[in-house]
C-alpha cells in the first residue's frame, strides 16, 4: 500500500529562519527596484571604463542673435536656453548646445562605457533629451527625460528608458561666466540723426542674465573672474585725408597724426586724442580710473547693466555727391584740420566694439562679442570732429550715417582660476599686414593666398600671433581657419614666437566661396591668444 507523502516538519527555529531569509530577499528586490536609473544601472556600479568628456569635441554656443527666444530684455520676462552644463539627480553630467531653431545635441556621461549622444528639442520653458547610447554594453539602448525649467537654473520632469522604466528626476544647472554672459549684450540701437542725415548715435547694452533673469554686474564680475566690465572699441578703417591727431607724450607739441595707415588701433587712441586730451582709457572705451566724468566708467553702469555709446564725427568725409559737409564749409579750423581737402565718394570709418573683462592687474580681456558698424557722418560734435563721443552730433552740421555691419553674441571664454591674459591688437605702426591675389584651385574648389605680417616697428613683438580677418565677405568661409573671434575666423602664424623689426611671418588661405562674390576682409593682427 502506498503512503501520501507528508510534508517535513519544521521545527520553530526553521521556520524563523526562513521567515527572516524571504524577508532579506523581499528587502534586495525592494532595493534593487530602487535602484534602477535612466540608464538601467545602479548608482554604485562602476560602468566599466567610462570615457571622460575631454575625450569629446562639444560644438561651441550657437550665435542667437536672431533668436526670438533669447530675451530683448529683462523685462520681457523669462526666456529659457538649456545650453550649457548640467547636473541630474542620478549624477549624469550634461553637455548641451541648443540651435536657434529649438534642436538639442551634446553629450551626457552616464556610468557606462561611453559617454551617450544628446538630442531634443526646446520650446518656451520646457524641453526634451535623448540619450542614445552608441555601444552595447549591458546599459539600456535609450531613455528620455521631459522636463520644465522650475527657476532659472533648474528644471524637474520624468524619465523613461528603453527597458520600460520610468522614474522623476531633476537638472541642476552649473552657472558659468559664459552662461551668464553669451546672448547678453543687445542688438545695437540706432537713434539721433535729422531730415538730411541717418542716424547720428549708436547704443548697446550688457545685461548678464541667466535665462532671463538678471544676474548682476558684480556677480558677472565674480563668476568670470573681473573686477570689472568695460568695452574695447577700435577703428579698423580710417579714410584720409583725416582730421585726427593722438597726443604724443614725449612731444606734446607736436601730436602724431592719425591716418590710413596708423589703422587699427584702439578708440580713444592710446594716448588720447588732441580734441579732449583727458579722456585716456587705453585698452578700454570708458575710463575706469576716474568718476563722475562724462567718459568715467561709473557712469554707464547700474546694479544690472553696462551701456555702450558713440556718435563719432569727421568732417573730411565728402558727402554723397561728394559735397562737402555744412561744417566743413563753414568752419575754417575744420577745414584746417582736413588739410583743405576732403575723401572721395563712398568713404566712412570703420568700427568694433567689444564687451572687455577688466583683470585685478588692470589688463584687459577682449571678450569677442559685440559688434561691427561703419560711420560716414561728416558733421561735427561741439564744431569738432571726433571718433570716441559722449553727446549727440551738432544738429544740421553733416549728412550720412551709421550702419551695423555684424553681430557677435557668444564666447566660449571661462574662468577656471587663474587671470586670463588677453590678446593685444597690434597698430599700425607696429604691424604692416599685406594680402596677396587669390588664386582658384579646380582641385580643392577654394581660392589661395597669402597673408604676410611684417614688423614695421623699432622693437621686437612677442607672439604668439593671430591674424583675424575682419569684415570677410559674407557667405565666404575660412577653410582653413585655426577658429574665429567676435563672429570672424582668425588664424594662427604657426612656429613664430616673435618678430625682429622688418622681419615678416606668412600664412596661407583658403576661401571656399560658392557665390563667386569679391572675397575682401580687413587683417588684423594680434599679440597673444585669443579668447574664441
Amino acid at each position: 500500500m502506498l503512503r501520501r507523502p507528508t510534508a517535513p516538519h519544521l521545527s520553530r527555529n526553521a521556520r524563523n529562519a526562513l521567515t527572516l531569509l524571504v524577508l532579506l530577499c523581499s528587502s534586495a528586490l525592494v532595493a534593487q527596484a530602487q535602484a534602477v536609473t535612466p540608464a538601467g544601472r545602479p548608482l554604485t556600479g562602476s560602468g566599466g571604463e567610462a570615457r571622460s568628456f575631454r575625450d569629446f569635441v562639444m560644438p561651441p554656443p550657437e550665435n542667437r542673435t536672431s533668436d526670438s527666444r533669447i530675451m530683448a530684455n529683462a523685462s520681457s520676462g523669462p526666456q529659457y536656453t538649456v545650453t550649457g552644463k548640467w547636473t541630474d539627480t542620478y549624477g549624469y553630467q550634461w553637455s548641451i548646445s541648443e540651435a536657434q531653431s529649438g534642436s538639442i545635441s551634446g553629450l551626457a556621461q552616464v556610468p557606462c562605457t561611453e559617454p551617450w549622444i544628446i538630442t531634443g528639442s526646446a520650446s518656451g520653458s520646457s524641453f526634451t533629451l535623448l540619450a542614445t547610447n552608441p555601444v552595447s554594453d549591458g546599459c539600456t539602448a535609450w531613455f528620455q527625460y521631459t522636463m520644465t525649467f522650475t527657476s532659472s537654473n533648474t528644471a524637474s520632469g520624468t524619465w523613461t528608458n528603453s527597458a520600460g522604466s520610468a522614474g522623476s528626476v531633476t537638472m541642476t544647472y552649473t552657472v558659468t561666466c559664459a552662461a551668464v554672459i553669451n546672448n547678453a549684450v543687445s542688438t545695437p540701437t540706432l537713434g539721433g540723426g535729422s531730415l538730411l542725415s541717418g542716424y547720428t548715435n549708436i547704443s548697446a547694452t550688457f545685461t548678464p542674465s541667466l535665462n532671463g533673469v538678471p544676474y548682476g554686474l558684480s556677480q558677472a564680475e565674480q563668476l568670470c573672474g573681473f573686477t570689472n566690465f568695460d568695452w574695447i572699441q577700435m577703428i579698423t578703417y580710417l579714410p584720409d585725408p583725416s582730421p585726427f591727431y593722438e597726443t604724443n607724450p614725449s612731444s606734446p607739441s607736436v601730436p602724431i597724426h592719425l591716418t590710413s595707415r596708423s589703422i587699427p588701433f584702439n578708440d580713444p587712441a592710446r594716448y588720447g586724442y588732441t580734441y579732449n586730451p583727458s579722456w585716456v582709457s587705453y585698452p578700454f572705451y570708458w575710463d575706469p580710473n576716474t568718476t563722475g566724468l562724462p567718459w568715467s566708467l561709473n557712469q554707464y553702469e547700474t546694479t544690472n547693466s553696462l551701456t555702450s555709446y558713440d556718435s563719432p564725427t569727421d568732417p573730411c568725409i565728402a558727402g554723397p555727391l561728394g559735397i562737402p559737409s555744412f561744417a566743413y564749409i563753414t568752419n575754417a579750423s575744420v577745414r584746417a584740420l582736413c588739410g583743405n581737402a576732403t575723401t572721395s565718394t563712398g568713404q566712412h570709418i570703420a568700427f568694433t566694439t567689444h564687451l572687455a573683462g577688466i583683470n585685478s592687474n588692470g589688463s584687459g580681456v577682449d571678450l569677442g562679442i559685440g559688434y561691427t558698424w561703419t560711420s560716414n557722418y561728416n558733421g561735427t560734435f561741439g564744431g569738432i570732429a571726433t571718433t570716441a563721443s559722449y553727446g549727440p552730433v551738432d544738429p544740421g552740421s553733416g549728412v550720412g550715417g551709421i550702419t551695423v555691419t555684424s553681430v557677435n553674441t557668444t564666447t566660449t571664454y571661462e574662468y577656471l582660476g587663474t587671470t586670463v591674459v588677453g590678446a593685444t591688437l597690434l597698430t599700425g605702426t607696429q604691424i604692416s599686414p599685406t594680402a596677396s591675389g587669390l588664386a582658384y584651385s579646380r582641385v580643392s574648389q577654394t581660392f589661395n593666398g597669402t597673408v604676410t605680417i611684417t614688423n614695421i616697428s623699432s622693437s621686437s613683438i612677442s607672439g604668439p600671433f593671430e591674424i583675424v580677418l575682419s569684415s570677410l565677405t559674407a557667405g565666404v568661409t575660412l577653410k582653413n581657419a585655426s577658429s574665429s573671434f567676435g563672429g570672424f575666423p582668425y588664424l594662427t602664424v604657426p612656429t613664430v614666437s616673435s618678430l625682429a623689426p622688418g622681419q615678416s611671418a606668412t600664412v596661407s588661405v583658403q576661401f571656399e566661396n560658392p557665390s563667386n562674390a569679391t572675397i575682401n576682409f580687413t587683417p588684423l593682427t594680434y599679440s597673444g591668444s585669443l579668447i574664441n
